[in-house]
């Protein structure tokens, strides 16, 4: 159960980090790096702060989610969901950051708007 617990935590904390201490500029090694991210300094910073926002989410939820099914389900299906979680949420959060970016233009505001 450990290991569900660590991963969770991981997740967390790196969504904390980039809310707290979002990469300044695209040279940092660190922080949500797309085409659709690097091009102009607004997507930038608001990939930066979805990211963190996303991260925490898919961190808190993941971490919930993986102690419950812990003691739910049984051994090697409990390993597999705490494993499949954390993907699908991150991999959901990246398709919904690059949506978003795609409706953003330089004006800061959204191409629907």
């Amino acid at each position: 159960m450990i290991d569900y617990i660590i991963t969770s935590l991981v997740i967390l904390i790196a969504g904390i980090s980039l809310m707290i201490f979002p990469p300044a500029t695209k040279l940092n090694r660190y922080g949500y790096n797309s085409k659709q991210a690097r091009k102009n300094p607004e997507n930038w910073r608001l990939a930066q702060r979805l990211a963190g926002r996303s991260l925490t989410w898919v961190g808190g939820i993941t971490l919930i989610l993986s102690v419950l099914l812990y003691y739910l389900l049984p051994s090697n299906l409990s390993r597999f969901a705490s494993v499949l979680i954390p993907i699908i949420g991150i991999l959901i959060a990246v398709r919904k950051i690059e949506i978003t970016l795609k409706k953003w233009d330089s004006n800061g505001k959204t191409q629907n708007q």
